[in-house]
């Protein structure tokens, strides 16, 4: 059963839908499920950090993201931290354990460190998308743009019926090491609340106003950069 799985992950390359750079070297991953994080999915991870690990502010797009593997939401956080950090604590009711949910030592491209990131999110991120979300926001790593999340939080458990169906039932509870709750049934509140649709288009101008005031070098003119603003927020 991994292994369909696992063909149907490559089919959709593991969720990284769009890797690019935009105006003012601005790093933008669309990443649409989290797969199982295993060494083929943690590759794709690799690569498309190190392609935006030049970029001077990055936009992550978890719009309509609806989830997957906990190992790979830890992956992916592990980008963002720059020592091993604890997350959160998982009780799992069926054999009454807790369980400590850490970021990796290591990754096996450059960190993404002490540089703007900013989420895109929607009603329709949810589960492990929000768990990335939930822990950037909260440790102050990155600004959460767009519409309240789905709210689901706890993890589930698949159970297979026959060779056509599987049923997802929650088993455990995750407790965030910050708040000592999470997301369930309340969703993550944007830091940045705005429709969905303009989600990018706000972040990019932000991520622009911030390199401005910020004096940071891109390939753009500082009356490039205004211009580029300002054609922007026509869109909104």
């Amino acid at each position: 059963m991994l292994k369909e799985y696992d063909a149907i992950n490559k089919q959709w390359n593991y969720g990284f839908e769009k890797v690019t750079r935009l105006d003012g070297n601005i790093g933008y991953i669309e990443y649409t499920g989290f797969p199982e994080g295993n060494k083929s999915a943690q590759q794709i991870l690799d690569a498309t950090m190190n392609f935006v690990s030049n970029t001077n502010a990055l936009i992550i797009d978890l719009r309509n993201n609806r989830g997957g593997d906990g190992k790979m939401v830890r992956l992916f956080l592990s980008y963002f931290f720059n020592e091993r950090i604890k997350l959160s604590e998982i009780y799992t009711r069926y054999n009454n354990k807790t369980e400590e949910k850490y970021t990796f030592k290591k990754v096996n491209s450059k960190k993404y460190l002490d540089k703007p990131i900013y989420l895109l999110v929607n009603n329709n991120t949810i589960s492990a998308a929000e768990a990335l979300a939930y822990n950037l926001q909260k440790h102050k790593i990155a600004t959460v743009i767009g519409d309240k999340t789905y709210g689901a939080a706890n993890p589930v458990k698949a159970f297979f019926i026959g060779k056509k169906y599987h049923l997802f039932i929650p088993i455990s509870i995750e407790k965030n090491t910050i708040t000592n709750t999470n997301w369930e049934h309340t969703g993550i509140d944007a830091d940045v609340k705005i429709s969905s649709e303009k989600a990018l288009v706000k972040a990019q101008i932000i991520a622009l106003g911030n390199l401005l005031e910020s004096n940071t070098k891109t390939e753009l003119t500082e009356n490039e950069i205004k211009e580029k603003i300002l054609k922007l927020e026509e869109q909104l």
